[in-house]
């Protein structure tokens, strides 16, 4: 999965992004549904950034459009985004899984959070 995501934010559009590596599982012996979130700036028309995104993915999900969730955001909710990225979650049952999360990354040598290398909101 790694593999995809760094191809699909080496995509020519996107200017900016962040993004992070979670899982489902609130147990730490039972680590399972492996996902990425991804913050990113386009320079693209939404329906072309979703077909690239898509077409990118494609190979490792079953029905694109199921499957990959795409979501469109104002600038001004990037910080709040950030945070979530960042493991900062409220709701049931966030906070069990937001702990085998880290397990997971620190046992894997993932950092918790991935920036592009002059990421304008990624302070």
């Amino acid at each position: 999965m790694d593999k995809l995501v760094k191809k699909c934010l080496s995509k020519y559009w996107i200017t900016d992004y962040a993004y992070c590596y979670e899982q489902r599982s609130d147990n730490a012996d039972d680590i399972h549904g492996l996902h990425a979130h991804i913050l990113l700036t386009r320079n693209l028309k939404p329906s072309h950034c979703k077909r690239e995104i898509q077409s990118t993915f494609k190979s490792i999900v079953g029905i694109p459009d199921k499957h990959i969730n795409i979501q469109f955001k104002k600038k001004e909710w990037i910080p709040d985004k950030i945070n979530y990225m960042l493991g900062n979650k409220t709701g049931e049952g966030k906070e069990p899984k937001t702990e085998v999360d880290k397990l997971m990354r620190k046992t894997l040598g993932i950092e918790d959070i991935y920036y592009s290398e002059n990421c304008a909101y990624c302070s």
